[in-house]
């Protein structure tokens, strides 16, 4: 994965798909190249301001050289990159990177500006959270398996936060920190705004950053030069619905008057003036697997003319092996689906699902999305067969109630009678991992989206139960091929998705 640096250094558009198999290591390597460039060019545009700065200074009163196109080298405000994390550990994780290419290596980096308030409201960094010793699983990572940090007996909000970053010859300013301690407690969202105009770097959440720029008339994302979209995966469980708000608002030109950050309308660049922002800039996404949202994300707000160069890691694993031995069969169910909506593949899935759940084994339901959850939902509670045998966990199951519902699948309850049939959402396993056991049958109403989910699911379904006993199935159709593949491979996935379709849609 050499040609990162060389793709960045371009200026060119890219997409860094990391796969499974050295997720944590090429992650690494990727947030690397990604601080350097931010860097290198920062530092590129301060160099140029400041000659152009000392030319204009010793021009003579005949030298009209303002209105020369190069010393247009300005934007509105001063945030040229745009740094979009999911967790407060990823984000530290890249601020870290920027110090150390930043600063001398004897320099006393507690004495920068605003570093003390960063460290206290963003935490520690991942690295020095006491682990015992025991390598990093994907999860302590990303940051979703450490406990939010905590000052005072005050957790944090790990997914909702932002600082802005001035870089300076050796060291960072950290203009602000601001993170949202509780539902009562928000920060003042003017404030920030009026902040992030005055920074180079922009680093925050897409709940932070939305809620930053609706009704803010400082415009601090209008003159956005590159924007880094870092581990989408996760964005996409979570706050994913806001990363349309964010692009749509970058690039937007502010009225005459809205900006306070010192700009010179007549240093700034052509293309700003003329409304065309999004041209000139560039944009970086670093993601464990592609997957529609971001696809159709790139196209929508993407208007460089440079190519949008893709690299992949050389990802040979192949997940639906790695439980080979743990299931009598894993089943591969080929639907037809006559449309392509998600109501019509939604529907066809659950047509498929009384001929299982009429065997009267005990099943799991694993749903990749939350519109294919409630559709099941809805078909399992109208039905007199299913509706008093069923319990369903979703990401908005409060704890005593997912606590409650899993024990009623196990065969332990406390509370009501056990119940058969068990509805489990991807995104809910995403969050907090629910152990969902001994289930005859663990039905995939979809190619879960994170490879890793299927696994985990299954090994945790398996575990005390004979090898070879249980069953599990995956539910698909044509247009759940990228996922499919995913899990399977390409070329089994290319062989079943070829084969004819072994149901079809009910039809009235």
């Amino acid at each position: 994965m050499g040609e990162i640096s060389e793709i960045l250094g371009a200026g060119q558009d890219l997409a860094i798909v990391t796969g499974e198999t050295d997720y944590i290591t090429v992650s690494e390597r990727s947030r690397d190249e990604i601080a350097a460039r931010i860097c290198s060019y920062t530092t590129e545009c301060k160099l140029r301001i400041a000659a152009n700065n000392e030319k204009i200074r010793n021009a003579t009163e005949d030298e009209d050289i303002i209105v020369d196109e190069a010393y247009k080298d300005q934007g509105y405000t001063k945030g040229r990159i745009l740094y979009i994390a999911p967790t407060m550990s990823i984000a530290v994780a890249l601020c870290e990177r920027i110090e150390d290419i930043i600063a001398s290596p004897n320099a006393d980096r507690s004495s920068w500006e605003g570093r003390e308030l960063f460290q206290t409201v963003f935490g520690p960094p991942l690295a020095s959270v006491d682990l015992d010793g025991k390598e990093l699983t994907t999860r302590e990572y990303d940051g979703l398996a450490v406990t939010p940090y905590t000052d005072d007996g005050v957790e944090r909000n790990n997914d909702f936060f932002l600082v802005g970053l001035t870089l300076k010859k050796d060291r960072v300013l950290y203009r602000a920190a601001a993170v949202q301690e509780t539902a009562s407690e928000k920060p003042d969202y003017k404030v920030m705004a009026t902040d992030m105009v005055k920074a180079d770097v922009i680093v925050g959440s897409p709940l932070a950053l939305q809620l930053m720029v609706t009704g803010s008339t400082h415009y601090p994302l209008s003159s956005v030069e590159m924007v880094a979209i870092d581990s989408a995966h996760i964005i996409y469980y979570q706050n994913w619905e806001h990363m349309a708000k964010v692009m749509a608002s970058l690039n937007q030109q502010p009225p005459d008057g809205a900006v306070s950050s010192g700009a010179k309308y007549s240093r700034v660049r052509p293309a700003f003036l003329d409304g065309e922002g999004a041209t000139i800039r560039q944009g970086v996404v670093v993601t464990r697997f592609m997957f529609p949202d971001l696809i159709a994300l790139q196209t929508r707000h993407r208007e460089s003319a440079r190519p949008l160069e893709t690299v992949a890691a050389d990802d040979k694993a192949i997940v639906y092996n790695d439980v080979r031995g743990l299931y009598k069969a894993q089943k591969l169910l080929k639907l037809s689906c006559p449309e392509f909506s998600a109501e019509a593949l939604a529907g066809v899935k659950i047509a498929a699902l009384p001929e299982i759940l009429d065997k009267d084994l005990r099943t799991i339901l694993v749903c990749p999305n939350y519109f294919n959850f409630t559709a099941v939902k809805a078909f399992l509670e109208g039905s007199e067969k299913y509706a008093a045998d069923y319990v369903a966990i979703s990401e908005y199951t409060a704890q005593r109630k997912r606590r409650d519902r899993r024990a009623r699948f196990n065969g332990s309850p406390t509370v009501g009678p056990s119940a058969r049939i068990a509805l489990y959402s991807e995104r809910a396993h995403f969050y907090k991992p629910c152990v969902l056991k001994k289930a005859d049958v663990v039905v995939f109403v979809g190619p879960p989206e994170t490879p890793a989910h299927y696994v985990e699911i299954l090994r945790a379904n398996a575990a005390g139960m004979p090898a070879g006993e249980a069953l599990s199935m995956i539910l698909f159709t044509k247009y759940d091929s990228r996922a499919l593949t995913r899990i399977v491979g390409r070329a089994r996935a290319r062989a079943k998705l070829q084969g004819a379709s072994e149901k079809r849609a009910r039809t009235e």
